[in-house]
């Protein structure tokens, strides 16, 4: 038995492809603003995290770390796709210029929190 692989038109292609975006756009977003806010949280004198707070910061930091090391792969995955989409110009103009856009926000995102992993990271 062979497999079919199914393609999107265009149309089908954009519509999917602007809401994935728009959700992970908010996701990383969010990570982001944990990573940050994790970060204040450490540095204030809160007794948030009690006389562990170097433990828990780790432990929290590193979750945080961790799923943005699963996440980020898959999103630059689908960045890709939607760039190969715009590339080859089967979307009109307009939903080129809305998928570059969205496609340079994410990525901006994700370069924001590459590099706010390794501002905001405590060696033991």
């Amino acid at each position: 038995m062979s497999e079919t692989t199914l393609i999107d038109t265009p149309d089908e292609f954009t519509a999917r492809a602007i809401p994935l975006l728009k959700e992970y756009l908010e996701k990383l977003l969010t990570l982001k603003e944990q990573i940050r806010q994790l970060w204040i949280d450490y540095q204030t004198e809160s007794p948030k995290y009690g006389t562990n707070k170097k433990i828990i910061f780790h432990a929290e930091y590193n979750n945080l770390s961790e799923k943005t090391k699963r996440i980020v792969p898959a999103v630059m995955q689908l960045n890709q796709q939607v760039s190969g989409m715009v590339d080859q110009g089967k979307v009109t103009p307009l939903m080129r210029a809305e998928l570059q856009l969205r496609l340079a926000e994410l990525e901006s995102v994700v370069f924001d929190i590459n590099s706010s992993l390794q501002t905001y990271r405590i060696t033991k």
